[in-house]
């Protein structure tokens, strides 16, 4: 629960980190990299988790492998995020008391942001297992380029390689969307490339070694502007409330990036009931190995795998089709805004000398 105060904040942030819409989308730009490259340090508990020879090694079991992630994580990246508190916030306004209830109510005045979040939510509704590691151990383990290997190996592995080229691009996250024409685009390109590649994945298939280089390619390619969505998402919520502060004179910064964080909990939420009731419909049997399911199970793996996906991704596309993003409207109220502010300092001013008075 502190957490998501914390979260909601240190997003938050971003659309108070400067009223130019550029500098802000390269603050989104790096702190979605810092964010990427701490969750790295998750990609070597599978592989020591699925080899049972290396963590014996360590001398730790699985229990005492989770605690001492636990503690790194708590006393080193909790700590570590603390250095926020440096930030400049060069966009301020004076607060006004308000109940939760107004707060949502401005809400209403962001078309940006309520499309933004109807889209991502509708991305959950995909018909496919929560993780990836349904595929990984029930179905990989019987094929031969995995022979020599662990699930928990392959799964890092390959989600290593198929994710490297987005998170290398999102280093060039703000020169991809001017070159594109806005950051609107980076989302569309992401889930029409999606639907195409993992389209085209699923009919190549996985059970050789020359089938899965092929489908790791395809995926790479969809995974470059796959890497920068978070960034677009947050360049233009931030961007919006922009517009919200010219229409209403406040600015919604914290309810704004508090809805964000709502639907990424109802999200998950959501992709875990679905998981549930596919599980039942395919018979799992949770005190077998995952090798050892009905054929059933087996047969839905790499359909739900790669091409589960697609349906939300076109849902999705369907959502964000309405979301309108204009750059020179963009410049337009940012200079609006400067001039409104730069008038209240005024205001401000003159009341103090004529009360000095």
């Amino acid at each position: 629960m502190v957490y998501n105060f914390q979260d909601v904040a240190l997003w938050g942030m971003i659309a108070t980190s400067s009223p130019n819409s550029d500098e802000r989308a390269r603050v989104a730009q790096w702190s979605s990299i810092g964010a990427s490259l701490g969750g790295i340090i998750l990609m070597v508990f599978p592989i020591i988790k699925g080899d049972g020879e290396t963590l014996g090694a360590f001398g730790f079991s699985e229990q005492q492998m989770f605690m001492v992630g636990g503690l790194i994580f708590a006393l080193g990246g909790e700590l570590i995020s603390m250095l926020a508190y440096n930030m400049k916030e060069r966009v301020q306004v004076e607060a006004p008391e308000e109940s939760i209830k107004d707060s949502l109510f401005v809400i209403r005045h962001n078309k940006t942001l309520l499309l933004i979040s109807l889209a991502r939510f509708l991305t959950s509704l995909s018909p496919r297992l929560q993780q990836n590691a349904y595929f990984f151990q029930s179905v990989v383990p019987g094929l031969s380029w995995t022979k020599n290997i662990s699930s928990g190996t392959a799964m890092t592995l390959f989600d290593v390689l198929q994710g490297l080229p987005g998170a290398i691009s999102v280093f060039f996250a703000t020169k991809f969307a001017k070159k594109l024409g806005g950051m609107k685009k980076i989302l569309v390109v992401t889930k029409v490339l999606s639907v195409v590649m993992r389209t085209a994945a699923f009919f190549i298939g996985f059970d050789s070694l020359p089938k899965v280089t092929v489908v790791l390619v395809l995926l790479s390619i969809m995974n470059i502007p796959g890497g920068m969505l978070d960034i677009a998402h947050r360049s233009l919520t931030s961007d919006s409330i922009d517009e919200v502060e010219l229409k209403t004179g406040q600015r919604t910064e914290g309810i704004s990036f508090s809805i964000q964080n709502f639907i990424s909990k109802l999200s998950d939420a959501t992709k875990t009931f679905i998981s549930g009731v596919l599980l039942t419909l395919l018979k799992h049997d949770s005190k077998i190995p995952e090798s050892q399911q009905n054929p059933i199970f087996m047969k839905w793996q790499w359909p739900m795998f790669m091409l589960g996906p697609v349906v939300g991704d076109a849902l999705y596309l369907l959502a964000i089709s309405f979301l309108e993003e204009d750059n020179d409207r963009k410049k337009e109220v940012e200079l609006l805004l400067k001039k409104k502010r730069e008038e209240i300092r005024e205001e401000v001013r003159a009341s103090v000398v004529e009360a000095q008075t």
